[in-house]
């Protein structure tokens, strides 16, 4: 999968529900690849037009300078609605992702 931004991981569901699926599943940041909505809680990261994702640390390094060029796939935000949006992120669940 390319881009792939989620990891599979044991969880605690019955398996095959999918409960157990989407508990098994950890997003990643698409420059870094850092686990996002970690241990420590909610976690602030951004997510593009083009459906990446990535933590607050490569958001201000690629996105920063005003420079909307997408690091995973190259898309031109800035000729995309929505550009890059500021969210939280609960849990693998949360439905934003």
């Amino acid at each position: 999968m390319e881009n792939s931004r989620v990891e599979h991981d044991a969880h605690p569901y019955e398996e095959g529900t999918k409960e157990a699926i989407w508990a098994s599943f950890k997003l990643r940041c698409n420059a870094c690849w850092e686990v996002l909505c970690g241990p420590n809680g909610p976690q602030t990261c951004y997510r593009t037009a083009c459906s990446h994702i990535f933590c607050e640390k490569d958001a201000y390094k690629h996105f920063g300078e005003g420079d909307l060029i997408c690091p995973a796939c190259q898309e031109d935000l800035n000729q995309r609605p929505g550009g890059v949006c500021e969210m939280t992120v609960k849990s693998a669940t949360d439905p934003r992702v």
